[in-house]
């Protein structure tokens, strides 16, 4: 049978001498070279191609664990035995994870070293007692924690599918006022109270991340955009209808068409916070959908980028301002400059903008005073003392919505 390719990694020269010494005494082993540290061990490796490498735990340059995933990396046929002076359980746990499938302590007999290293070169693994359980009980830890995972998805999955479904769900519609005149012109359908089916959150993004993540991201999207257009029937056929969509749902050409089906009043599409990847493919879709009926509009600038950038590649009719200026920014005595500086750069845009989070008379005078046209907010209708969308003028528009 061949020698064994061995190479030395170990940063000891006087127990290298003596290894050397005790391992050339036996026909069954080549020493092909001996490295000083980790990066030199995975150099000399990738050059030599050895049948097994000892490494010493505790070399320098990242030491053994460094050097054990950089040969699994680099010299993939290679094996791996952990060295150490110490019955140091955590730092043989460290190589096993790195990929190291033996381990033999220094200075142990010739003839366990040379048995070590002989089933390494064949593939077979030889940890001792106490490091062979320590393997098993980290397996097994490892597999509970697949299984819990596995579990857990397993039920995201079925509260996703009962979300889309609709169970559980309510949908809640929020005014939008013109500030001028004092009127609702629109309404959005937001759907909320997912607790009820076992989904955290309260929000559609989060419903949506966790549904992402499950692989059902899409479905529940295009199930809650129908959910909420159904929930828009009896609304004045005037009237702004918005409801949140992500861009992936709007690149389905299977969405377009069922918009078309089952809404054929004014619709004003609004794009999540979410990124949306393409934007040259978004667009096309985007020009297949808008019109006279299918508005655009982009939702939450002012709490991420992604809004800011979906306003510059979209150019959307409506951009709505995030809610938490309202709440935690002008009624904390935050400049209103910045609310100037968002109007001005969605005016720039060609769009209008709408502040969402607003909930009475002082809110929307402020607004007002700052020559913000359209509010937002669930209790807006009630604000103004108008009827709901402009019931007081005989059902007709107060304004025209679309562009």
């Amino acid at each position: 049978m061949e020698p064994i390719r061995l190479l030395i990694a170990d940063d000891d020269p006087i127990f290298v001498k003596s290894l050397i010494k005790s391992l050339t005494s036996d026909s069954g082993i080549e020493i092909v070279g001996i490295a000083g540290d980790a990066p030199e061990t995975i150099r000399m490796a990738v050059e030599l191609q050895p049948d097994v490498v000892l490494c010493d735990v505790s070399m320098p340059g990242g030491g053994g664990p460094v050097a054990c995933v950089g040969i699994r990396e680099s010299a993939p046929t290679t094996r791996v035995i952990a060295h150490s002076m110490y019955d140091d359980r955590g730092a043989v746990m460290h190589m096993v994870r790195a990929g190291a499938i033996g381990y033999v302590l220094k200075g142990s007999p010739r003839d366990l070293i040379v048995s070590t290293l002989d089933r390494a070169r064949n593939g077979e693994a030889s940890l001792s007692g106490h490091v062979a359980s320590l393997v098993v009980n980290e397996l097994s830890a490892t597999l509970r924690d697949h299984e819990r995972e596995a579990e857990r998805r397993r039920q995201d999955l079925a509260a996703i599918r009962r979300l889309a479904s609709g169970d559980g769900i309510e949908v809640r519609l929020e005014p939008i006022v013109d500030l001028v005149l004092d009127s609702p012109v629109g309404v959005e359908a937001i759907p909320w109270r997912p607790s009820l089916v076992g989904v955290e959150g309260e929000t559609l993004e989060s419903w949506m991340a966790t549904a992402t993540s499950v692989g059902y991201g899409a479905e529940l999207d295009v199930a809650m955009a129908r959910l909420c257009l159904a929930k828009l029937d009896d609304v004045p056929p005037w009237a702004w209808r918005a409801i949140k969509v992500a861009p992936t749902t709007l690149l389905d050409p299977a969405f377009a068409d069922g918009l078309r089906a089952q809404s054929p009043e004014t619709v004003c599409l609004e794009v999540g916070d979410w990124p949306a990847g393409d934007y040259d493919q978004l667009r096309r879709a985007l020009d297949r959908i808008r019109g006279p009926k299918v508005t655009l509009a982009v939702d939450g600038l002012g709490s991420s980028g992604s809004a800011l950038r979906q306003v510059a590649e979209l150019r959307p009719d409506f951009v709505k301002l995030h809610p938490w200026v309202m709440e935690r920014g002008l009624r904390d005595g935050f400049s209103p400059e910045l609310v100037k500086a968002m109007a001005n750069l969605v005016t720039e845009a060609g769009s209008q903008l709408v502040v969402c989070g607003v909930h009475n008379e002082a809110e929307m005078q402020m607004l007002r005073d700052l020559n913000v046209r359209f509010a937002q907010g669930r209790n807006l209708a009630r604000a103004t003392g108008a009827g709901p969308f402009g019931q007081d003028n005989g059902g007709e528009p107060p304004i025209a919505i679309a562009k």
